[in-house]
């Protein structure tokens, strides 16, 4: 019961979306009222074809020419009806028409100026069940022969497409239809009408599209067939039959290109095979499936679907169409039953996990919805065409999947046995290649993790070395100061000495601390505190912090940002304290260097370098000694000082600089010095910069933005 629930839900929503996609995708079309169709401010050309819907001029069981609908007894019979539409829906006085009878249509259609002398067409697609045509007056074509009884009219029914060229405005169409052979009569189908090149183009896609699935279907019936003639799979023959039967059907409906193809193929023949072939296909989907989920399939079921099955051809085979089209909607009931039982079977053969029963179930259920689709559209509730054919395409292209692999593996079974001991062989070498590789990559991260380790170890011994060495002469020094005090030599308690000491005390807790801070630094144990800063805010917010530091030794400090960039809101991605720590070691650095009356100046400058962005470059400029070119590609070095003759009189452990390079290092910059001797240095580290204002419009904001663009 769930089943039958989820399928009917499923259904509903079907048909729900196929409705609001016809409503959606329906262009508005002009309508025809009383007879006549405005088409004079139609462009065919950039609005395309026009469908003939709406009212007509109708004149009931009347064969009327052209020169006879002028006269007043035309008038007076005259009536309208809705086109595309059966008879039977019309009615007069209160009555409902018969679909058996004969009558005259008539569609006035106004074009413009600018369509005359241009090859128009129509594009005539059902007509039940024969019809001659007037345009302007003359008799143009006439498909089967009208008459006013079963006697007179001789049946015949396909597509045409008629070409002709109006030289006036006014385009008069005149239809004389007859049918006493089938359920159904007059124009039940639509007309378009359009340009030559549109018309023939639309007609070459409906064929080709026909001819195209169809000929797959036949295609792959003939490979079944001799399929099962090898394998002795009964089937794959019913599977065969199945798509012989919807080829056949594909052919003589829609664009009846069977009836066109074959011009001795009598109408009655044609309708057979139309009525026929949905059945026998009905039959032989049942026992295919039958076939490929016999647990699943009641065998009752089956041998009832046969017998009625066999029943309704036989029906159609023996008697005349205008009895047997009356049935259309029993036989329709009869093959939607069938389908709708296929998908209980295959639902349940998904629920029991049968070998390709998803896909099966998957494919059927397209199916199913295409044999719907065509039922709808039989009975008017749809106009989307008839689409079982490619429902079943859609099917086999599964189905065929599915069998394929099914006697692939079957043959890939047969030869499994003789080539085991190989791909046991072929197993073993790759789980010994996978145990290589395993190994491989663990030795490579031991070797990776040895690397740190040893690396870590050389640094720990490096700072050791540089702690004995640097600790050696303030050591020495305390020493000294401390024996002299307790052999008398200097009087204990003197406080010049404590100083000295105490300074030295200080002296070694900052070279601990800093080798501590650069040993961390080195080994990424420091964790930074990373976020957006406005650069220039910044720098001129350190400028002002260290200014009276600066200025207290007698020294001039300057801030040099060029206009352009002063209320730039370009940011960078650092962490605060430790760019001011970088900040202050060079600034004070330069402090040390420069002589009273110097000059110290802060610079801030863009830097931009294709293709990897823009950079913001600080500058610390000062008017010192300078530093002599040798020296310069160790100066960021730990414990590097300059020359001792130069550099006596200035306290330090020479760590600062290789502090500073490390946290520059880390924010992915870079950190160098200028410098001659004699004129002084310039030290300078450059960031990259993160974001700028999109209001930024100066110079070298603007020309980041176009690079980073």
């Amino acid at each position: 019961m769930r089943i039958i629930s989820g399928l009917f839900i499923l259904i509903c929503l079907f048909l729900g979306n196929v409705q609001s996609t016809i409503a959606m995708g329906e262009p508005k079309a002009p309508y025809a009222v009383m007879g006549k169709l405005d088409l004079s401010h139609w462009d065919f050309d950039q609005q395309g074809i026009v469908r003939l819907n709406g009212e007509w001029e109708f004149y009931w069981n009347q064969l009327l020419e052209p020169d006879d609908l002028r006269s007043p007894m035309a008038l007076f019979s005259k009536q309208y009806a809705d086109v595309p539409n059966e008879w039977k829906v019309y009615s007069t006085g209160y009555r409902p028409l018969s679909n058996l009878g004969y009558a005259t249509y008539r569609l006035t259609i106004e074009i413009g100026t600018q369509d005359l002398g241009k090859t128009k067409a129509l594009y005539i697609h059902n007509v039940a069940t024969a019809y001659k045509l007037w345009i302007n007056g003359e008799l143009i074509t006439s498909v089967g022969i009208v008459g006013k009884n079963r006697e007179e009219m001789v049946p015949k029914n396909y597509s045409e497409t008629i070409y002709f060229t109006p030289n006036t405005n006014r385009i008069e169409l005149v239809m004389q239809v007859s049918n006493f052979v089938q359920r159904k009569g007059g124009l039940w189908d639509f007309i378009e009408f359009g340009n030559e090149n549109q018309i023939t183009r639309q007609r070459i896609k409906n064929i080709a599209s026909e001819l195209f699935v169809a000929g797959i279907l036949l295609i792959m019936s003939i490979y079944l067939y001799l399929l099962s003639v090898w394998n002795k799979d009964k089937s794959t023959f019913y599977f065969g039959t199945f798509c012989l039967a919807i080829a056949v059907r594909t052919l003589v409906t829609g664009n009846t290109y069977a009836v066109s193809l074959f011009q001795g193929l009598s109408w009655e023949i044609a309708v057979k095979l139309e009525y026929c072939t949905p059945i026998l296909g009905a039959l032989f989907a049942i026992l295919f499936f039958q076939s490929q989920y016999p647990l699943e399939f009641h065998t009752k079921v089956r041998n009832l679907s046969l017998y009625i099955g066999a029943l309704i051809c036989m029906s159609v085979l023996v008697t005349p169409a205008r009895i047997y089209t009356n049935f259309l909607t029993t036989f329709e009931m009869f093959v939607a039953a069938n389908f709708l039982y296929i998908i209980n079977v295959m639902v349940w053969a998904v629920i029991r996990k049968r070998e390709g029963s998803l896909l099966s179930c998957i494919g059927g259920f397209i199916l199913f919805l295409a044999v719907l689709n065509d039922i709808l559209y039989y009975a008017h509730v749809l106009a989307t065409g008839l689409l079982v054919s490619w429902g079943l395409l859609c099917y086999l292209l599964v189905q065929s999947f599915h069998l394929t692999v099914k006697f692939l593996n079957a043959f890939k079974n047969a030869e499994k046995l003789s080539y085991q001991l190989q791909q046991m062989n072929e197993l073993l070498e790759e789980k010994v290649q996978k145990r290589t590789m395993a190994l491989e990559q663990l030795n490579a991260e031991l070797q990776k993790t040895n690397r740190r380790l040893i690396k870590s170890e050389e640094s720990r011994r490096q700072m050791l070395s540089n702690i004995s060495h640097e600790l050696g002469t303030p050591l020495t020094s305390i020493k000294g100061y401390i024996k002299a005090m307790i052999d008398g030599i200097i009087q204990a308690g003197d406080r010049k000495y404590l100083n000295l000491i105490y300074a030295k005390v200080n002296f070694l807790e900052r070279i601990f601390e800093d080798f501590l801070e650069l040993t961390k630094l080195e080994t990424r144990e420091i964790k930074f505190n990373l976020r957006e800063i406005r650069i220039m805010k910044f720098v001129q917010h350190l400028f002002y912090k260290y200014e009276w530091d600066v200025k207290e030794k007698g020294l001039h400090f300057e801030l040099s940002i060029p206009d352009s960039l002063k209320n730039c809101n370009a940011t960078v991605y650092i962490d605060p304290d430790r760019i001011e720590q970088v900040f202050v070691n060079l600034l004070f650095n330069a402090k040390k260097f420069t002589p009273p009356g110097g000059m110290i100046r802060i610079q801030v400058t863009f830097e931009h370098r294709t293709p990897s962005g823009s950079f913001v470059v600080v500058k610390i400029a000062d008017t010192g000694k300078g530093i002599p070119e040798e020296e310069q590609p160790y100066i960021f070095e730990r414990l590097y000082k300059a020359a001792a003759h130069r550099n006596a009189q200035y306290k330090g452990a020479g760590l600062g600089l290789a502090i500073s390079k490390e946290i520059i290092e880390y924010h992915q910059g870079e950190i160098g010095v200028d410098s001659q001797l004699g004129q002084g240095s310039t030290f300078y580290f450059i960031l990259p910069v993160s974001s700028v204002s999109e209001h930024d419009n100066s110079k070298e904001v603007l020309n980041w933005k176009k690079e980073k663009s």
